[in-house]
């Protein structure tokens, strides 16, 4: 059984079940409006925890390792074993370098911070996808 219950500005529907430790309550209020940023792909799609960060550069690492293992094996067992593959924290250095270097260069250039904050983010982007092992940054 459905109950409209109405207090001050607030109006709920309330089902009652008969029992009173079962009783819901739905709000006929809209919903609160998400900010534009929280609407925007932006947020959806490039908005991580640290957490999630460290994972995604870990899995991406392992997976560049592994495809390198099987190319230098097919080419000729046994050779990949004396290398010393870059692990993520490696990785996350070299990229963080040359965010650095990008700051340099539009100082050098005197590039507008716009152009700056977009290159920097591009760079950092990239590599969330991609690894170091495969698109070295000074290329």
């Amino acid at each position: 059984m459905l109950i409209h219950v109405k207090t001050g500005s607030d109006e709920m529907m309330v089902e009652n079940t008969g029992d009173s430790k079962t009783t819901e309550a739905t709000s006929n209020r809209p919903s609160e409006r998400k900010s534009l940023w929280e609407g925007s792909s932006q947020f959806r799609h490039w908005r991580f925890s640290k957490r999630t960060l460290v994972e995604q550069r870990t899995q991406m690492n392992e997976s560049a390792v592994n495809a390198i293992k099987i190319t230098f094996e097919t080419d000729e067992p046994g050779s990949s074993e004396g290398i010393q593959f870059l692990n993520a924290q490696e990785e996350h250095y070299l990229v963080t370098h040359y965010v650095s270097k990008i700051t340099q260069l539009c100082q050098h250039f005197r590039f507008n911070e716009e152009v700056e904050a977009t290159a920097m983010t591009y760079l950092k982007r990239f590599y969330l996808k991609n690894t170091v092992m495969d698109w070295h940054p000074m290329n």
